[in-house]
C-alpha cells in the first residue's frame, strides 16, 4: 500500500463519526509512525544520494587535475564517463528510489 493511500485511510479512521476512541487512538499512533518512518527514509535517501554525488565530485576533481597537467584528451573522455554515471544514478533514483513519500 502506498504512503498516500495508507495516510488517507488512517485519516478517515481518525475523523469518521463511527470510529471508536480506541480505533482513533490506534490510527493516530500508526499515522505518526508512518510519518516518522517516511521522514527517516527520506533522510537516508538524501544521505545516500549525497554520498554518491560527493564521489562523482571527487572524480571530477581528479579529471580537472589531469586537464591542468595537459592530459586533455583523456580527461575529456573521463568527464563524459563521469557525467554518464551521474545521469544513470539520477535516473535510477528517480525511477525507484523516491517512491516512499
Amino acid at each position: 500500500m502506498s504512503y498516500d493511500t495508507e495516510f488517507k485511510r488512517l485519516q478517515k479512521i481518525i475523523t469518521a463519526d463511527d470510529s471508536t476512541d480506541e480505533q482513533r487512538e490506534t490510527a493516530r499512533v500508526v499515522k505518526e509512525t508512518l510519518i516518522n518512518n517516511s521522514i527517516k527514509d527520506a533522510f537516508i535517501r538524501i544521505k545516500n544520494r549525497t554520498t554518491k554525488y560527493n564521489d562523482l565530485i571527487e572524480k571530477l576533481k581528479a579529471i580537472i587535475n589531469d586537464i591542468k597537467v595537459n592530459k586533455l584528451t583523456t580527461a575529456l573522455a573521463d568527464i563524459d564517463g563521469v557525467m554518464q554515471e551521474a545521469v544513470e544514478e539520477s535516473e535510477k533514483e528517480d525511477a525507484g528510489g523516491d517512491k516512499a513519500g
